[in-house]
């Protein structure tokens, strides 16, 4: 789950830009000549960060679009998985960042994240014909 900081105004990168990148990572990994078959992926965007991100409480200056591109990362995200041939996740779909900064999530929300992440985990990994 990478792309949150990407979204900060001083990389200067358009969601695209951060989803592309995260392709490449993807390719990269699955064509490291390590494994003995093809790896199983899964792709998992950020949860969208709030306007919050923005103010003079979040001790930085992730820039007033923050939350504007974090928000388009999930559907670029599902259009690389696809691409790919890997699973996707959307963590915006279980969990939501905290309402202090507006782009970290609490502990409740890593709880909650950490068990969806390894039930879907366990779905990918569960032989095909259990999946039945």
């Amino acid at each position: 789950m990478l792309g949150t900081n990407d979204c900060k105004m001083r990389f200067g990168a358009s969601a695209k830009n951060i989803a592309s990148g995260m392709e490449a990572l993807v390719r990269m990994a699955i064509s490291t000549p390590v494994w003995t078959a093809t790896p199983k992926v899964l792709l998992i965007s950020p949860p969208p960060m709030t306007p919050k991100c923005f103010d003079e409480t979040s001790g930085e200056e992730p820039g007033s679009i923050c939350s504007e591109k974090s928000c388009q990362l999930a559907p670029l995200y599902e259009k690389a998985a696809e691409r790919l041939g890997c699973a996707f996740f959307d963590a915006g779909v279980k969990v939501q960042v905290s309402g202090i900064d507006g782009m970290h999530m609490d502990e409740i929300a890593h709880f909650t994240m950490a068990t969806a992440v390894m039930s879907r985990i366990r779905q990918l990994f569960q032989p095909e014909k259990e999946k039945r």
